[in-house]
Order: C-alpha cells, then sequence, then structure tokens
C-alpha cells in the first residue's frame, strides 16, 4: 500500500503545471512517469519534483533514481527541488 495524493483544481482549463512529491519509492516513480508523459502531450505543461530526502544526506549518494526519469524532460519542463526532511508525507503535503 502507498499514500497518493492528487489535487485537481476548480478551474475549467486543464492544469499547466504538476507538482511530484519524490522520495525514491515505486509509487513515487510510477506518478514521476505519469507527470512526464503528461508533460509530453502538452507543450505547455512544466513539471516540479520535490524530492524529499534524509537530513544530512551528502551529494554523492544518488537520488533514487530521479536523475534518470527528470533528465530526458528537459531542463526547460522540470525542475528539481531538494528538500531534506525526516517526514516526507507531511513535506509534500
Amino acid at each position: 500500500s502507498g499514500d497518493v495524493a492528487v489535487y485537481v483544481g476548480r478551474r475549467p482549463a486543464p492544469g499547466r503545471r504538476i507538482l511530484v512529491p519524490y522520495t525514491g519509492g515505486p509509487h513515487d516513480r510510477a506518478a514521476l512517469e505519469l507527470a512526464g508523459r503528461i508533460a509530453e502531450r502538452n507543450q505547455d505543461v512544466v513539471v516540479t519534483v520535490l524530492h524529499v530526502v534524509k537530513p544530512g544526506r551528502t551529494e554523492a549518494e544518488p537520488r533514487q533514481g530521479v536523475a534518470t526519469i527528470v533528465e530526458p524532460m528537459g531542463p526547460e519542463r522540470v525542475t528539481l527541488k531538494i528538500v531534506e526532511s525526516a517526514e516526507p508525507l507531511e513535506v509534500a503535503l
């Protein structure tokens, strides 16, 4: 089981920004891949990945696969924000 949150705005036009909280789990990877597919189909969509990592993590440690999914989208379409927290769900909400 996993936690999934989807926000759908009340405005009639489709959203142009997608926020993907990411901690490296299999559900996170699936959500990131889905956001990438949506961005591929809609050229005006931009994706922000909120990558939550453990406090004190070094830059040398791998980013739990986030780079391999984010890089193909291109820097103009995706922003990667890294936040340290022991409570990733709290940060995402």
